[in-house]
């Protein structure tokens, strides 16, 4: 609807009122979230939280129709604040961290899951 609205001026309502914000806010919850989530949980508990968010916030912008102009910057903040901020605690932290799983054989899984959110970030993957 924002969309449609200052078509006849050619006035962009959407990008104009709306996005900015929407992003802003956007990129303020992730950043807060994930802080208290990492705070209270394992590194591999945060990952799968993480991959969720991420395919949550892809589901929301295809039912909501937000246009790509919107799509690639959202997806950009998303990565930024899951992914690319906590890299290296995730890498780090004692008992549950990348560094920690691989001592461990039977958390293949858990490190595969860690390595396949870096690479949507590749500067993380320097931390591994």
């Amino acid at each position: 609807m924002l969309l449609e609205l200052g078509a006849a001026d050619n006035s962009n309502v959407y990008e104009r009122d709306f996005e900015g914000i929407f992003l802003g806010t956007t990129q303020e919850f992730y950043r807060l979230e994930s802080l208290s989530y990492l705070s209270r949980n394992t590194a591999s508990d945060y990952v799968v939280k993480a991959r969720n968010r991420i395919e949550e916030e892809k589901s929301r912008a295809a039912a909501l129709g937000l246009p790509p102009s919107t799509e690639g910057p959202l997806q950009n903040i998303i990565e930024t604040e899951i992914i690319d901020r906590h890299a290296k605690v995730l890498v780090d932290m004692e008992n549950s961290g990348f560094a920690s799983l691989l001592r461990d054989e039977s958390k293949i899984d858990e490190l595969r899951d860690m390595y396949d959110l870096f690479v949507r970030v590749p500067s993380s993957v320097d931390f591994l």
